[in-house]
Order: structure tokens, then sequence, then C-alpha cells
């Protein structure tokens, strides 16, 4: 609890520092007083130099935010952009083959395009234990003698 005597001393330190710009005001009446030397130091965490401006800022500007972030993201961005490419050529393939929405095709045929059967977006079984793979809204089902039906799910 603050005394009337303290709150006194406190409001004038506030007007003087309010000059300063280095006070905040926070809800009721309450202040918090930031002062110039912090105990942790903030610097940019891309290239080092020294901040200022709000006391949680992590970056001098945006050029070194994006460097960082792009840095940070760039060791999964090489596997994600593989596997991705492997799905959108697989739901490519699917595309093809299945103009009218229903088809039955050879297993070479899907082979011959280079269709991956290591990569599918989502499974559906169905109550009769029959197992569909989707790329995306494209999917296939295995079938007796290498052969696949090829479905097209609308309400994705």
């Amino acid at each position: 609890m603050v005394n009337p005597l303290q709150r006194n001393l406190l409001r004038t330190r506030i007007t003087k520092l309010t000059k300063l710009k280095s006070v905040s005001k926070i809800r009721d009446g309450f202040f918090f007083i930031f002062e110039q030397n912090f105990t942790m130091e903030n610097i940019c965490l891309e290239c080092g130099t020294r901040l200022y401006g709000r006391f949680d800022k992590k970056f001098c500007n945006d050029q070194c935010r994006n460097n960082y972030n792009n840095k940070q993201n760039r060791d999964e961005t090489g596997f994600v952009k593989a596997v991705n490419r492997t799905l959108r050529k697989n739901r490519r393939i699917l595309k093809e083959l299945n103009p009218n929405g229903k088809a039955k095709i050879k297993r070479k045929q899907l082979d011959s395009r280079g269709f991956d059967f290591k990569y599918f977006t989502n499974v559906y079984k169905t109550k009769e234990g029959k197992v569909y793979y989707f790329c995306y809204e494209y999917g296939y089902l295995p079938l007796d003698n290498s052969y696949f039906a090829l479905v097209l799910n609308k309400e994705i």
C-alpha cells in the first residue's frame, strides 16, 4: 500500500518522466516506470543491433524479422516442398485418369505416370471394410487383379 506522501512523490517523478516518454500508464491509475537501463539488453535476434522502443521488441525492422523466420523454417521447407510436390503430382494423375468422377483403371497406368502410392492426404474406411485412399478430393480403391477404382469426393 502506498501512503499519500509516497503517492505525491511518485506523481512528481511520473510527470517528469512523461516528458521523457518512459512511462506507460496501466489500468486503475497504476503506472509502470521503465528506466533506460534494463537488466537484460534487448538486441535484434537477426543482426544483433541494440533495439529501441518497446521493451518486448525482438527485431529492428521487417527485413531482419523475415530473414530470421526464413532461416528458422529453411530446414523443414525442403522436406515439406518435396512431399507437397508428390501430393500435387498424385492428384494431377488421378484427375487426368478420372475426368467423369468414376473410373476403373489398371495399376500399370498409374505406375507409368509416376504415381507414388506412399503419399496420400486422407483415408476413408467404409462399413464393409473397404479402404479408399485420397489425394485431396481424388481417391482410389485397390481392387482385385491390380485394378483400381478411381472416385471423386465432391464434399471435400
